[in-house]
């Protein structure tokens, strides 16, 4: 049996309130009402094993939303004076020490957690501290290739994030325009691969692909706003992202591309679509 993962176990004994799967020397117990109609022993079921004590080892035919060693977001169900649960799509919810925590949660709360096993009694815990369990080997991974992202916390410079639930990342604050809700995934891009094996990310896409988007941003809001639109290269950053949701780098490099391909004309008070 793996602790914390599916296995396929036979059906040893059947007897209510549980059924005893495995053998003799490595058994677990599964809920009689969870056993199929019509199961006889000797079959074989696939279910999810974890601890509830040193010397009890339980198995169910639910699906947690992870298993050992996985990131999954979760939302915080309950607290009490040594940590918080998350529901995980277990009768017994997962549990978080404080300690465990890189932000103090509590109900209501949304985070991505690490499942991991307590090395003192051997049962599932999570974990929202994930520094030292990402990976930094991010050397096959290339500017501007699409990812997805996770939020998992906020510093002074940005959001982290989870990227392809595999890697550190961050997006930086003044693409930002709020902080985004900690562990829903979205479509990114990474902008740069650092030497410590980090990531920059963004929510557009980088270089040429990047510059297009930006432009047809720009296009569409022209259109919304019968051809004018009272920004320019001197706007500020904050007006650009309330107006478009661009970033003024971005903002700059679309224009550019509109005003190359003459679908535009600038003025001092704005930018004008050109018929």
């Amino acid at each position: 049996m793996e602790i914390g993962h599916l296995n396929t176990m036979p059906v040893w004994i059947i007897d209510d309130p549980w059924v005893l799967l495995g053998d003799r020397h490595h058994h677990a117990l599964l809920p009689a009402h969870e056993l199929p109609a019509g199961t006889q022993p000797g079959d074989r079921l696939r279910v999810f094993v974890y601890r509830t004590g040193p010397d009890q080892v339980l198995a169910t035919l639910k699906r947690p939303a992870g298993v050992l060693g996985e990131l999954v977001p979760l939302a915080v169900v309950d607290a009490n004076d040594h940590g918080v649960f998350f529901a995980w799509g277990l009768d017994k919810d997962l549990f978080c020490p404080w300690k465990m925590q890189y932000e103090r949660l509590r109900p209501g709360d949304r985070a991505v957690v690490h499942i991991s096993l307590d090395p003192h009694t051997g049962r599932l815990i999570g974990s929202t501290k994930l520094v030292d369990v990402l990976d930094d080997r991010t050397s096959g991974l290339w500017a501007g290739q699409e990812v997805s992202l996770m939020p998992y916390g906020v510093n002074e410079v940005g959001v982290l994030v989870l990227v392809d639930r595999r890697f550190a990342g961050i997006v930086y604050r003044d693409e930002l325009s709020g902080t985004p809700p900690m562990g829903v995934e979205r479509r990114g891009y990474v902008a740069r691969v650092r030497d410590d094996g980090k990531l920059d990310c963004t929510l557009r896409p980088v270089g040429r692909q990047g510059q297009l988007h930006a432009a047809d941003v720009i296009l569409e809001a022209l259109r919304e706003s019968d051809g004018f639109l009272p920004l320019t290269d001197k706007s500020t950053p904050e007006a650009i992202h309330r107006r478009l949701g661009l970033t003024k780098k971005a903002f700059k490099k679309g224009l550019g591309t509109l005003y190359r391909d003459r679908r535009v004309a600038l003025h001092d008070d704005g930018v004008k679509l050109v018929s």
